[in-house]
């Protein structure tokens, strides 16, 4: 079975924002959430709402399969 997995999610969200050039301060500002959510993405420690999640994705002109990082539950 397939589950997300978070660490890599965070740097996978990471990586995508930094080729934008977005900094986690224009991630909340422009999604409207507080300043230290981007950061708890980043280190995997919290994963986007999907009402979110769709924004970013298209803010960072990916999917959300492109923005997920899925791996076998055995493995996390």
């Amino acid at each position: 079975m397939k589950v997300f997995d978070a660490k890599a999610t965070g740097e996978n969200i990471k990586q995508r924002c930094e080729q934008a050039n977005l900094t986690p301060k224009d991630l909340s500002r422009l999604l409207n959430l507080d300043a230290s959510t981007p950061y708890y993405w980043f280190q995997g420690k919290s994963m986007p709402r999907m009402d979110v999640a769709c924004a970013l994705a298209d803010m960072l002109k990916c999917s959300l399969d492109d923005l997920f990082i899925m791996t076998d539950d055995e493995e996390v």
